[in-house]
């Protein structure tokens, strides 16, 4: 678009006739080539229209949360930038795409606005939204002079008039722009589209690289719009998606340099270089808890990445990663419930403030060698501390059967503590220990971890429960690795069993990880492991190789006397 700040002289008295100034503007704007014309003559317009102290025609820059004077006419500077996020009388015009006015001292205070109008003399303000093609391309701002009565119904009124003949005219120019627009505005929201968001985040590594600057990434989910859409139809949907974007613009307003941007169908995403990532948190709260007064009941799901939790993951600190990481945690808050926060964080950054965000801890895995003898030592120290009591598995997230036998309880401790471990390298979602008596068909789960998994699905719910029988016949995979085989399988492997392709697209899992073994007296041990995107294999491994170190540490947890 042409920018062109303008800066022509001044009128020198303002006349008075609302109607007339209508018509001139319509019959000027009919032959305007740039948008600087139709901002000049729009903002004499007003001024004239409207016995006004000030007018200032402002462009909305819906990517970085901002408003720029492009025009002042009566007084001030152009080219000067507000933040929606700190000025309510800037965020109705996005918010609510409505006019609104105000009156020096009035009850529900403007401190911004009373600054302002303190520091110039104005007793009265107003402003209305300029809309291009259904979306708001800007705004005009009027002031009046103390000595002047405030702006009425009449005003508010004939300014929405003057505003939607220079959105037409406004319309008319940018026909010619269009596909400069389109290179990087996505067109129904204003929001930056996914090229744009690109270069946005390609600067700012490459700004990271020279200075360590922080850069966030926040992808962000619509809750619930293909239910709006097919209940109430797409315009309810294309509502909704508008209203985002509004939230959106806010949040990117709250932070210097950054950009907001629709990059799919209901998906949007948020760059921020330069910012601490516990502030960035602070802002996506307060997005997605005010997405929860969005129409017909739909919600923002977001999720949090930053490049030193990219580093502290071992991987190189790319935009591939990095929209990778945020997309697992985007997809966990919204298998969790929906209209929440989660962010991929690193020990380095501090607690995650109070709110509806859901803190993740970094998976930092080793190479497979080191998991390795860190299972083995997990299994030796555990043995060591074992009685015939009980189990001693810990932790609030762990359920272990109580009526085990004393031979049971030994391999028991080895194989949570071999599990528990074996999680932690890839941040897996859940594990399990079953057994399987001799002469039986059916596995037993002897004990369970589930951190994660799809809420309320009752696939989940089984996985997770301490007793849960599972019939062999049910999947081919772990009848043979229950006996001494391991196995893996993935949900894209569209050859593997129908059952457990069926468990891991019921509980949101990935990948399925099996591998078991036989005592001396014929049970059969069995551990698994499910993965989810947020899930990260060590160094050097990949499910074939994790599933046959599941193998190894079975026969561990089997071998008689201390490991």
């Amino acid at each position: 678009m042409d920018d062109v700040v303008v800066t022509a002289a001044e009128p020198t008295a303002p006349a008075r006739n609302g109607l007339g100034q209508v018509a001139e503007l319509a019959r000027s704007l009919a032959s305007a080539q740039r948008v600087a014309d139709v901002v000049e003559a729009g903002a004499l317009a007003v001024w004239q229209a409207l016995d006004a102290a000030l007018v200032s025609v402002g462009r909305l820059d819906a990517g970085h949360g901002t408003i720029t004077v492009l025009r002042n006419v009566g007084g001030g500077t152009c080219a000067e930038s507000y933040r929606l996020s700190e000025y309510p009388s800037l965020r109705s015009l996005v918010e609510d795409g409505g006019p609104w006015r105000y009156v020096a001292g009035q009850d529900d205070r403007d401190e911004p606005q009373e600054a302002l109008m303190a520091r110039r003399g104005w007793g009265a303000s107003m402003g209305t939204p300029v809309v291009v093609g259904g979306r708001v391309w800007g705004g005009l701002y009027v002031a009046r002079h103390r000595s002047r009565p405030p702006f009425g119904e009449d005003d508010i009124e004939l300014a929405t008039v003057l505003a939607a003949v220079v959105g037409a005219g406004l319309a008319q120019v940018e026909r010619v722009e269009t596909l400069a627009l389109l290179a990087q505005t996505d067109p129904m929201t204003g929001l930056a589209n996914r090229r744009g968001a690109d270069e946005a985040l390609d600067a700012a590594l490459r700004a990271h690289g020279v200075s360590g600057d922080t850069v966030v990434v926040v992808l962000c989910d619509v809750d619930g719009l293909k239910r709006v859409n097919d209940t109430f139809g797409h315009a309810a949907g294309d509502l909704v998606l508008t209203r985002v974007s509004a939230l959106l613009s806010l949040a990117s307003g709250a932070h210097q340099g950054s950009t907001a941007a629709r990059v799919g169908g209901d998906e949007f995403c948020l760059v921020v270089p330069g910012a601490p990532l516990a502030e960035v948190i602070t802002t996506v709260q307060g997005l997605s808890a005010s997405s929860r007064d969005l129409p017909f009941g739909a919600g923002v799901s977001c999720g949090i990445a930053s490049a030193e939790a990219c580093a502290a993951l071992g991987e190189e600190v790319t935009a591939k990663q990095l929209f990778r990481l945020a997309d697992a945690a985007q997809y966990r808050a919204k298998r969790t419930g929906g209209v929440r926060v989660t962010v991929i964080g690193t020990e380095d950054v501090g607690e995650v403030p109070d709110g509806p965000a859901t803190r993740v801890g970094p998976a930092r895995p080793g190479t497979l060698a080191e998991c390795v003898r860190a299972l083995v030592e997990a299994v030796a120290v555990t043995a060591a501390a074992s009685t015939a009591a009980g189990s001693t598995a810990t932790g609030t997230t762990t359920t272990v059967t109580a009526t085990a036998t004393t031979a049971t309880v030994s391999t028991l401790d080895r194989l949570v503590a071999g599990a528990t471990a074996a999680a932690s390298w890839c941040d897996a979602a859940g594990w399990a220990i079953s057994t399987l008596d001799p002469g039986a068909d059916v596995l037993v789960t002897r004990a369970t971890t589930f951190a994660r998994g799809s809420a309320g699905c009752f696939v989940a719910d089984k996985l997770s429960q301490v007793g849960f029988e599972f019939p062999l016949t049910a999947c081919s995979l772990t009848a043979a690795a229950v006996r001494g085989g391991c196995f893996h399988t993935e949900l894209a492997d569209s050859a593997a069993p129908p059952a457990a392709l069926a468990v891991l697209a019921a509980a949101g899992y990935t990948a399925m990880l099996g591998a078991g073994a036989t005592d001396a007296a014929g049970r059969g041990w069995f551990v698994e492991l499910y993965t989810d995107p947020v899930s990260v294999l060590p160094q050097g491994a990949d499910g074939d190789a994790i599933a046959s170190v599941l193998r190894g540490l079975v026969a561990l947890a089997l071998e008689p006397g201390p490991a």
